[in-house]
């Protein structure tokens, strides 16, 4: 088991803190440091839905920004499963869960889709998000 407190912090607000895992933090890095006009364009509207989401209660955006992506088993027994959501700027996808980090609210981001091309989500990708996310304590 790991802690999700222990997910770097990439965006925080009054309301709620975006926490990323390793993995997901390198692709959120290797996103902000590209300079053509794509890439740029994503990381503006990435920091944009993570500040609208950390900031406001309800955050009130749409489904093309931030959608919820299904429940899918966690992994453990008792057949509990997670609502996994996507953060979706336009061609790149951020996949996490919602816990309470700390008496806090936080979006923890465990997987990215870099090069997002289809409409359909990959539902074995949103298993194992929803795998991931079960081994965080915080998820019990």
């Amino acid at each position: 088991m790991g802690k999700a407190a222990g997910c770097e912090i990439v965006c925080t607000g009054e309301i709620a803190d975006v926490r990323l895992s390793p993995k997901a933090r390198a692709e959120y890095d290797a996103l902000m440091s590209r300079a053509d006009n794509v890439s740029r364009a994503q990381a503006r509207q990435l920091q944009r839905y993570m500040q609208r989401f950390c900031g406001s209660e309800p955050h009130k955006m749409i489904e093309e920004h931030y959608r919820h992506e299904g429940s899918h088993p966690c992994g453990r027994s008792g057949g509990k499963k997670v609502a996994v959501w996507a953060f979706k700027p336009d061609g790149w996808r951020l996949y996490g869960a919602v816990l309470k980090v700390g008496n806090k609210k936080c979006f923890v981001g465990v997987d990215v889709d870099p090069a997002k091309k289809k409409q359909k989500v990959d539902q074995a990708r949103l298993r194992s998000v929803a795998l991931m996310i079960g081994e965080f304590d915080e998820w019990i």
